[in-house]
């Protein structure tokens, strides 16, 4: 289970976030030992790897490092979604909610795509859905819990599943 929640980390770091949206404003990691260290997320620059440790930057300049192996887990106190960067023109997909369980809106799908595909962080495709139109809600709730990709005609989001 550790390492589940750090390769979600990780990818979800990796991947191309560049902010966090947040209505409740903290994550908590929990220590291997029972510390609990929670963190404003409004406060949070920038969070990324180094030598084997998580790195939290903060607006402030100051920052924060928790070693990879002690960390047990991460909470996160309410909604959290994460904006992507957006490469080269505005045409890309979006996915909400994210996090979600049971159904996800993906929107602007291009006109020419018929399917959209779902893959899991192994880049094993998990499923194909049929499209019609620039959006479609998706039922991911037989997913199991993780970081998706959604990808069609070149276009890619990602969303998470808890």
């Amino acid at each position: 289970m550790r390492n589940r929640w750090k390769t979600m980390l990780c990818l979800l770091l990796l991947s191309g976030v560049t902010a966090w949206k947040a209505d409740a404003q903290q994550m908590i990691i929990q220590m291997d030992d029972g510390a609990q260290n929670p963190i404003t997320i409004s406060m949070v620059q920038n969070m990324g790897f180094s030598s084997g440790d998580l790195v939290v930057l903060y607006r402030s300049g100051a920052s924060d490092q928790f070693p990879l192996s002690g960390i047990r887990k991460l909470v996160f106190d309410g909604t959290i979604s994460v904006d992507e960067k957006i490469m080269g023109d505005a045409q890309h997909l979006t996915v909400y909610p994210n996090p979600a369980s049971g159904f996800v809106t993906v929107k602007g799908i291009p006109v020419e795509a018929t399917s959209l595909s779902i893959f899991n962080p192994d880049g094993r495709r998990v499923m194909t859905v049929p499209v019609t139109s620039n959006e479609t809600v998706v039922d991911i709730s037989q997913l199991h819990g993780g970081l998706y990709l959604v990808k069609t005609l070149g276009r890619t989001s990602k969303f998470i599943k808890p």
